[in-house]
């Protein structure tokens, strides 16, 4: 199963992330969302962060972890 897919959206890029569960699709979303900002060739994945999220619904939980993730990463360097 591929990871994700883009597709042209008017207001930035559009993508569909696949995941045979809800932990892979959010892994897949990530994975998707610095795979077009920023080079993943050399990570080492020596680093770990821990996120508590709440959110109403799956949708919201997605988003909010991909701000997180987006936050790590302009603030700290963190992927």
């Amino acid at each position: 199963m591929k990871r994700y897919e883009q597709f042209p959206h008017t207001a930035d890029i559009g993508v569909r992330a696949f995941g045979k569960d809800l932990k892979e699709l959010f892994e897949n979303a990530a994975f998707a969302m610095f795979d077009i900002i920023a080079d993943l060739e050399n990570l080492t994945g020596e680093t770990t962060e821990t996120f508590n999220l709440e959110a109403p619904n799956n949708e919201e939980l997605l988003v909010s972890w991909l701000d997180e993730l987006l936050y790590s990463f302009y603030t700290k360097q963190l992927i």
